[in-house]
């Protein structure tokens, strides 16, 4: 699921993405695994309180949706499981590539990722230094704090984190 590395997904040649059916992404991974197809799901930490009680536990940062080796494809397996409601093919996977590996560093180095209008503008940055090096976003302020947006333009998603300016340098 979630914890692929970036060496990993950079094996992956062709992605695909399976639009779930509603709670069903963590099933599908499973079910897909099973069928030694690579899936990649990414999860963020959700916190509640019931009653005084906290509670952690790990949700889809893009609600509906698991990528998956395409290379290693097969339609009937994907939509016979029950949990795929469609199956969305990219017309240019290493930009799927390189956006998935923006979000899992994101998410290995930093906690507080956490989904964000695709549609904000910002200034075109790369991170330069820190955990989230190499990473490529858009820096907007946000009150008194800057925000690196990470983008999944295929499927018009993005999330968020808060980072220091000092990290980040423009993209010509």
């Amino acid at each position: 699921m979630s914890g692929a590395t970036c060496a990993e997904l950079e094996t992956v040649d062709l992605w695909g993405v399976a639009w779930t059916r509603p709670r069903c992404e963590k099933s599908l991974c499973l079910h897909l695994a099973k069928h030694s197809i690579f899936c990649y799901l990414p999860l963020v930490t959700n916190r509640r309180s019931y009653g005084g009680r906290i509670r952690h536990s790990q949700i889809p940062l893009f609600p509906g949706y698991v990528f998956f080796s395409h290379s290693s494809f097969n339609a009937s397996r994907v939509l016979n499981s029950g949990k795929a409601a469609k199956i969305l093919l990219p017309s240019d996977s290493t930009e799927v590539s390189r956006d998935l590996r923006n979000i899992a560093v994101a998410l290995k180095s930093d906690c507080t990722l956490r989904e964000a209008k695709f549609g904000m503008k910002g200034t075109p940055v790369e991170v330069v230094s820190g955990p989230l090096k190499g990473v490529r976003g858009e820096l907007v302020r946000a009150l008194a704090a800057f925000r690196l947006i990470i983008k999944v333009s295929f499927l018009g998603k993005a999330a968020e984190l808060e980072i220091d300016e000092s990290f980040v340098r423009p993209l010509n």
